[in-house]
Order: C-alpha cells, then sequence, then structure tokens
C-alpha cells in the first residue's frame, strides 16, 4: 500500500485510535478512552439558580422545627463553625449536596485519589496549628521539582526558582525574573511582608491594594514574559489574570508559589472529612444533606425563618434562634435582599469565576513536576495527584484545572458539550505530555459555577462591612477576606461560632428587668 493508500485507511478507521511510528518505522495504533458524553456532576446548582434568577419558591406554611442555632452551608466554615460549638448545643447544619466539604472533597478514581476542587496549602501555620493537629491532618511537602512551566515549546522547571538560569529568555528578562523572584520571597516575611489581617501590614505594603497586578508590573518594568507567568500562575489560582486584580492579593498568593506548600492525597479532601467527622460527633442528626436554602427572613420577634427545598424538591422550613451563613456572599445577597438597600455596594463588590475540572486516568504517572502551568492558548494547570498518594501504586492520574472567567467562561461551562471539551483537553495533554498518548484510560469532566471570588483593588474597605452580623444571622465563608483559601474559611467559622456562644449566653442570662420582674412575680 502506498503512502495515500495507507493514509485512507487511517482516516477511514475513525475516532478513537492514535498513531506513532515503532522502532521498526510501521505505525502502531493507541487505543484513545472514550470521551464522556455527560458531566461527571459534583455540585448540583439548579434550585440556587433559581433563586439567582428571583423565582419565587413554595414554602412550608410553618415551620416544622425549631433549633437555637442553624447553619447554612456544609463546607469548611460552616463544619468548622459547628465543631467548635459547645457540645450539646441545638445546632442543625444545612447542606444542599449529598456530602459535604464544599470545595474541599475529593474522590477515589481508579485506586487513585483526586481532589474536587481545593488543593495546595501553605501547612499548619498558626493560629490554625492545634486544631489541625487535633484533626489528625498529614500535611505533605509538595514534591520538588514542583512547578513547571511550559514557554517557547518546552517544560521549565522552577521558573520563579532554580530553573531560572534554564529559561529560553534574553539575559535582561531571566535577570528580571531574579528580581521578582526575591520580591516574592520578602512578601513572604511574617514581619514585613503580606499577610492577614491587611491593617497591620507596613502602609507601603497596604498601598498595594489600592493598584492592580498589572499596574505594579509596569510600575516594575517587568517584561512581557513574566507578565505572562505571573498572569498564568494567577489565573489558575482565582480564574482570572491581574488587569483587574488587587496587586496585595496577587502578591500574596504568588509569593507562596516559592514557600514551603503542603497538600493531602485528594487536595483538602481529607481535612474536610475529618472535619466533618470532628463536628458530628456525638449530634449525627445535627446535619441535614439535600437541603438547598432558598430564604432567609428576619422575624419581628427575634430569631430567623429559614425555607428550603430538599432532594426532592419539596418545601421545608425550620426556624433558628441565630443563622451562620456560610455560603459565598453573592448567594448571601440572594437570600437575603435586603442587604442591598441597608448595606449598598457590600455584597455587589463579590465577583466570582468559574472552572472546568479534567480528571484524567492514567496507567502510569506522567510527567516530573507535581504542577505544570501551560499559559497558551489559555492559562490552565496540570496537577499530578498521584504525587500525594502513596496507594496509588503505580497508576497515575492528572487533575486539569481551567479556569472559565467571567459570563462568557461561565456560559461556555454550562452550555458547552462535555465531549468537545474533553477532546480540547486531551489534545492539549497530549501536546505537553506525549507519554500520555496510550496511557489515559479515562477522563471525567466536573464543572465548579463560581468557587473563587475576584479580588479588587479597593475592596478591602467593603470586607469589614460584609463580615458584620446583621440581626440575628452571623456570615462565615471562605470570601470573607476577599480571596477563596483554607485559612479564611477555619478563621470565619471559628470567629462564627464565638459570636453564636455570645448570643447564647446573652439569652440564657436575664436582664436587670427580667431578674426584676421576676422577684416582683414570685
Amino acid at each position: 500500500m502506498n503512502r495515500r493508500g495507507f493514509l485512507a485507511g487511517a482516516l477511514a478507521l475513525g475516532a478513537g485510535l492514535a498513531f506513532r511510528v515503532r522502532a521498526d518505522g510501521l505505525p502502531e495504533t493507541l487505543p484513545e478512552p472514550a470521551l464522556p458524553e455527560a458531566w461527571d456532576e459534583i455540585d448540583h446548582n439548579a434550585v440556587v439558580h433559581r433563586v439567582r434568577d428571583g423565582e419565587a419558591l413554595p414554602r412550608r406554611a410553618q415551620p416544622e422545627a425549631e433549633h437555637a442555632v442553624v447553619i447554612v452551608g456544609g463546607g469548611i466554615s460552616g463544619l468548622t463553625a459547628l465543631s467548635e460549638l459547645p457540645a450539646g448545643t441545638d445546632a442543625l447544619l444545612l447542606e444542599k449536596e449529598a456530602e459535604t466539604g464544599g470545595h474541599s472533597r475529593r474522590r477515589r478514581i481508579r485506586g487513585v485519589w483526586c481532589p474536587l476542587g481545593a488543593l495546595v496549602s501553605q501547612g499548619p501555620i498558626a493560629p490554625f496549628t492545634s486544631r489541625l493537629n487535633a484533626l489528625g491532618v498529614a500535611f505533605q511537602p509538595l514534591p520538588v521539582p514542583g512547578l513547571a512551566w511550559r514557554i517557547g515549546g518546552r517544560l521549565c522547571e522552577e521558573p520563579l526558582g532554580a530553573g531560572i538560569d534554564a529559561l529560553p529568555l534574553p539575559a535582561a528578562e531571566r535577570a528580571a525574573f531574579r528580581a521578582a523572584a526575591d520580591e516574592l520571597a520578602g512578601y513572604r516575611d511574617p514581619a514585613t511582608g503580606i499577610f492577614f489581617p491587611r491593617s497591620d501590614n507596613r502602609p507601603e505594603i497596604r498601598a498595594l491594594d489600592a493598584i492592580t497586578l498589572h499596574e505594579h508590573i509596569a510600575r516594575r518594568g517587568w517584561p512581557e514574559s513574566l507578565k505572562k507567568l505571573l498572569d498564568g500562575l494567577l489565573a489558575v489560582r482565582i480564574g482570572e489574570d491581574g488587569s483587574q486584580v488587587s496587586a496585595w492579593t496577587a502578591l500574596w498568593l504568588l509569593s507562596a508559589i516559592g514557600g514551603d506548600n503542603y497538600s493531602f492525597p485528594g487536595g483538602h479532601g481529607a481535612l474536610g472529612e475529618r472535619l466533618a467527622a470532628q463536628a458530628l460527633d456525638g449530634r449525627p442528626q445535627a446535619l441535614r444533606r439535600g437541603w438547598t436554602v432558598t430564604a432567609l427572613t428576619p422575624l419581628a420577634a427575634g430569631g430567623v425563618r429559614v425555607d428550603a427545598l430538599d432532594a426532592d424538591g419539596a418545601p421545608r422550613c425550620v426556624q433558628a434562634g441565630t443563622v451562620v451563613l456560610a455560603a459565598p456572599k453573592l448567594y448571601a445577597r440572594k437570600l437575603l435582599p435586603q442587604l442591598a438597600t441597608e448595606r449598598p455596594g457590600v455584597y455587589e463588590s463579590f465577583r466570582y469565576n468559574a472552572y472546568l475540572l479534567a480528571q484524567v486516568s492514567l496507567k502510569h504517572p506522567v510527567g516530573r513536576c507535581f504542577e505544570t502551568l501551560v499559559s497558551e492558548p489559555s492559562p490552565r494547570m496540570y496537577v499530578a495527584a498521584d504525587r500525594l498518594d502513596p496507594e496509588a501504586n503505580g497508576r497515575g492520574h492528572m487533575t486539569i484545572y481551567v479556569p472559565m472567567s467571567g459570563s462568557a467562561g461561565r456560559a461556555r461551562l454550562l452550555g458547552a458539550h462535555p465531549r468537545a471539551l474533553a477532546a480540547e483537553l486531551l489534545d492539549g495533554l497530549y501536546q505537553n505530555f506525549p507519554e500520555a498518548r496510550g496511557a489515559v484510560e479515562e477522563i471525567r469532566l466536573q464543572r465548579w459555577g463560581h468557587p473563587l471570588v475576584s479580588p479588587r483593588p479597593g475592596q478591602d474597605a467593603t470586607l469589614a462591612a460584609a463580615r458584620e452580623p446583621w440581626g440575628d444571622i452571623v456570615f462565615a465563608h471562605s470570601d470573607t477576606f476577599g480571596v477563596s483559601g483554607l485559612y479564611s474559611a477555619l478563621w470565619t467559622g471559628i470567629d462564627a461560632a464565638a459570636e453564636v456562644q455570645v448570643r447564647l449566653l446573652a439569652r440564657q442570662t436575664p436582664t436587670r428587668n427580667e431578674e426584676h420582674a421576676h422577684v416582683q412575680v414570685a
């Protein structure tokens, strides 16, 4: 058969086979995985979207139960709030999914734990060390080399560290990379760098919140190649580049790249599971799964009416003395329309970005680095989840994070067919990791509708107002500090539980008037 005849025959075989040339020069066919026809759903937002769109949803005539505390949202912040409440507290946690954990969940796919969201943290730092130790969480340092960046058609390891001299760039640009790496290292200093709370930072550090990352890059005179790297690293962490993001927040996130970073098998999923076990220990009835809260109504006599739809779509309702709203501020302003008039411009300042996740099961590990950033044609991060799983037993697994920023990105995430997206992702995988061809066994696509808040310059002024309790409603969520993260979730959960306990104590302690009235009656 001549070459033309061979190619015609190859095309006739259709999709499902790929070709490479063996050492003897003959073509070798490789099996390709079946592309998904449906989403592997990890988050169910149908009811949430109805709330977002202002639809009038059915309600029960009367509450079916009353509780001292109702927590809305079973992510890290909600679970933390529940676990911090004293044993015996009449508390109920409502979670719309069948499992708790929110963006800190994991799955075991073909023998490898893989993340369904949050993955990397800075390890057990104060003031959370004792709490994490009590959970028995075993942080694992990220493997070295930790990061690779695809530039100029090649993968370069540690582009802001030991690999700077190997970057295919002119000497002047490599010098800018070294300057940026030194600057980011300085921001990690616990006394003079960037840290929470922002008010404790030096004035020149606080001033970074008044400009965007791109403005900071321009002031430094950093080259386009460095801007592309920083934009890509930022995008895969919060969903967009530095064109509109606060330089303070962007540099705080980017500074962690060169420091010590840790994770668990499957990302933060292990932590979420242990936190749920601790929170529900001795009070298994404190959790209602499959309840999506649709409205919060403050009551004139005190307390809050909490309306929801259960997994079957039936209206449910409970009454709470205090509500901990451990949900995104985007959701808070839909549950409480009064916030728009009483705190104008506060909750509207919170913007969120969506993500596409691909879970790729492999016969064997692929690539050397734990994380691989690809900036072209759009940013995405390849994470070798198998590197952190001691039970992987030689199998490989890639979790691919693809930011879908803005309304256009979210529309594509919700509207595109998963098969088309999977084909595009596999093409990118093979281009960046040729050794993956023939090793892919399965690809699953998952979508997060609005996991990461986008911090704008100057938003710090509204963050304080957003976290202030409103009547008998206390706010807690990882977005509360203007950037999504493990420690903001823990922090606000702890704060919310403390606020709740103050309120519970106040209700148990009679006022002087009440004491006087009691004496008179007696």
